[in-house]
């Protein structure tokens, strides 16, 4: 008789990994894909990760804007 491996614990790889919010969620999203095989969460974690990137974006032109602009 043969056995599923037993599925990873998404919380524990997401504290693990120190994920935040959005990438965290589409891990989530991802592994009830892998489980249940329903494509509206593969939809859901492309959401999540097209989020993490507008949000790095942000970010990253902040700091841009930042380094250009020294303080007095």
């Amino acid at each position: 008789m043969k056995t599923s491996p037993k599925p990873y614990d998404v919380l524990s790889v997401i504290e693990a990994w120190g994920c935040g919010f959005h990438d965290g969620a589409a891990l989530a999203c991802i592994r009830r894909w892998v489980e249940d095989g329903d494509v509206d969460e593969l939809r859901e974690a492309i959401h999540y990760l097209e989020r993490l990137v507008e949000s790095d974006e942000d970010v990253t032109a902040t700091v841009r804007g930042l380094r250009s602009h020294p303080s007095a």
